[in-house]
């Protein structure tokens, strides 16, 4: 989250509202083209479009700090999104909904 923070921080402050709108990124419901252009008083086709001019900046920027990776980075990476979707998976099997799951103790650190 921290990190498409960060990227969305580089964005025109225009842009970034219509990603967080467009895809739900503040855990509200994501809204309609039209529904953002209604608060912006744009057109849906106007909001499309810098939604995708953002988009489009964003996979740059993320291009950018992945050149900035060492090739050990890159594996940790890789490493941590499957063991992630493992945990994830083995959850799913369980019947276990993300919301049920105990959050960590922070005692003894």
């Amino acid at each position: 989250r921290t990190e498409i923070n960060d990227m969305l921080a580089q964005l025109d402050s225009r842009e970034s509202e219509i990603l967080v709108l467009r895809f739900g990124l503040n855990g509200e419901s994501p809204l309609t083209l039209e529904e953002i252009g209604e608060m912006f008083k744009l057109t849906r086709e106007r909001v499309r479009q810098l939604q995708q001019s953002a988009l489009m900046q964003l996979r740059r920027i993320n291009d950018g700090r992945q050149k900035l990776l060492t090739p050990e980075d890159v594996q940790k990476n890789k490493l941590a999104e499957a063991r992630s979707g493992v945990l994830s998976d083995f959850f799913k099997s369980k019947g276990v909904k993300p919301t049920d799951r105990p959050k960590p103790s922070r005692e003894g650190l």
